[in-house]
Parts: C-alpha cells; sequence; structure tokens
C-alpha cells in the first residue's frame, strides 16, 4: 500500500520493447512505480532525437483551452445537491477536462541526468475476469535508458 508514481511511455517505446500484457496483446496506459519519490508524480518515458529515450517530469495542466469553468445549471444542481464536503461553487471554479492531463498536453521537464538507477514499473490488465501483472525494468545511466527488461514471475 502506499503512494505511487504514475510513468506514461510513448507508444512507439511500448511496442519496440513488446511491453504489452502477456495475455491478452493490450498496450497499458500507463505504469506505477514506487522506485522514484512516492510522491503521486507523474512522468514521462519519451523518445528525444528518435532513438535517445528519456524521462521528463509532468507538471500540471496550464493550458486554459482545456479548462471547463462550472456552467449556470451546474452551480444550480450543486445547490440543490450539497453536501456537507462540497463547497459552494464560485464563477471563477471549473475543473480540467480529461484531455488536459494527457502527456503531450502537459509541460514536461527534463530530469537532466537522473535517474542513475534501475526503475520497476507495472501495470495491472484484466483479462477474462483475472488481473494480469505485467512487470519491467528500466536502466538508467546518465539519464538516457540503458536497457528495458521484462521480470518474469514464478
Amino acid at each position: 500500500m502506499g503512494m505511487y508514481d504514475t510513468i506514461f511511455i510513448d507508444k512507439k517505446i511500448l511496442k519496440a520493447n513488446m511491453m504489452v500484457c502477456p495475455k491478452c496483446g493490450a498496450i497499458p496506459v500507463s505504469f506505477q512505480t514506487k522506485d522514484l519519490n512516492n510522491l503521486m508524480d507523474c512522468y514521462y518515458l519519451k523518445l528525444v532525437d528518435g532513438s535517445t529515450m528519456r524521462l521528463f517530469k509532468l507538471d500540471d495542466p496550464t493550458d486554459k483551452k482545456f479548462w471547463h469553468h462550472f456552467t449556470p445549471e451546474e452551480k444550480e444542481e450543486n445547490k440543490k445537491n450539497k453536501s456537507a464536503w462540497f463547497a459552494d461553487l464560485y464563477a471563477h471554479d471549473g475543473y480540467w477536462e480529461d484531455e488536459a492531463w494527457l502527456p503531450e498536453n502537459r509541460h514536461q521537464r527534463d530530469m537532466g541526468e537522473l535517474p542513475h538507477q534501475w526503475l520497476t514499473v507495472f501495470d495491472l490488465c484484466k483479462h477474462s475476469g483475472v488481473y494480469v501483472e505485467i512487470e519491467y525494468r528500466i536502466k538508467f545511466t546518465d539519464g538516457c535508458v540503458e536497457t528495458i527488461e521484462k521480470v518474469e514471475k514464478k
């Protein structure tokens, strides 16, 4: 239990390294890890210069085109169904649309020469009603991916 960091991985990297569910072949949307800060941060592993794989930290959304202001109807509905934990909505209130949270729509900060470590990432795929664990170890040297290895479960 505890807090995990989320790592999104470029689809080109996922396909090139066969990072798919062994049962159904589904490509994971994201992976989880405890090998970084454990602060529920988001990262993006992507190709740079066409061949180098580097890790980037993702900032929260800032692009206002993905900001949804609450409509008068939503504000009225809130007043009718307000529970103790839900505060009144104000004119400036709203929320980030789902698209705002995609890696390509967020500011990406290069992690530089960090990390110099192995990073274990995992995901769960629900195949035929059974969860299948997908786990990989990624070796970083000078901030670049050196190897990606599948972890075989015994």
